[in-house]
């Protein structure tokens, strides 16, 4: 009899001990995060008028979701940039919050508009660092980088249409490709796929936008008259 409480009491240390820990050495992996971005971003303020830009760097995780939200840090690759914090860039926050429920998010950074710009191609790289809630994902996706310049190059072809936009000024180009919501001018192919809409109505509205913001200077302060 007393053999078999023996036997009864070991067991149930045995299977106690199991409940506690685990025999394979098993636990839930914390999350890693990577930027999801292949190559450098390439931005230019020559399509704005705006004086700063606020440029997306797109951050995913691995595992699961969160039911709540994580902290995310990141910080300057000082060796691979030439932008200068509170310069050319506001300066990088302590923290930024991954949302819950979520297995992305756009990292925000903004860009500031200088005229060193103008000749001048500035590049930032940022790097992820370690929390209490990510781990660094692959390692091939841990930093990403911003190219950004004020560049604006007049195009070839738009001599050839300036019966319809008139002379050339950089802040004429930039407005006609806010108003087109574009980033380049058209191909000459482009042009004549749809001539009426850049002979017509493009020149119409970027005369309207001179008229209804009158005066608007170009960058030798000479105002742009409607046509």
């Amino acid at each position: 009899m007393k053999t078999k409480i023996n036997i009864l009491f070991y067991t149930i240390v045995i299977l106690c001990s199991c409940v506690k820990s685990d025999p394979l050495g098993y636990s839930e992996p914390k999350s890693s995060i990577y930027f999801n971005l292949v190559g450098a971003k390439v931005e230019s303020f020559s399509t704005t008028l705006e004086s700063t830009m606020v440029i997306h760097f797109p951050v995913n995780c691995s595992g699961l979701p969160s039911a709540s939200d994580r902290k995310i840090k990141v910080s300057v690759v000082n060796q691979e940039s030439t932008a200068v914090s509170g310069v050319d860039y506001l300066p990088i926050q302590k923290e930024y919050i991954f949302p819950k429920d979520s297995f992305s998010y756009n990292l925000p950074i903004t860009i500031v508009k200088t005229g060193k710009l103008d000749t001048l191609e500035l590049v930032l790289t940022i790097k992820i660092e370690e929390t209490d809630d990510f781990a660094n994902g692959d390692k091939f996706k841990q930093k990403s980088s911003v190219k950004f310049s004020n560049k604006i190059v007049k195009p070839i072809l738009w001599d050839g249409f300036a019966f319809y936009l008139k002379p050339y000024s950089k802040v004429k180009y930039i407005i006609l490709l806010q108003l087109t919501n574009r980033k380049t001018f058209p191909t000459i192919t482009e042009w004549y796929a749809d001539r009426n809409y850049w002979q017509s109505v493009v020149p119409k509205a970027l005369s309207g936008y001179f008229l209804d913001n009158y005066p608007v200077y170009d960058e030798n302060g000479i105002i742009i008259q409607p046509w």
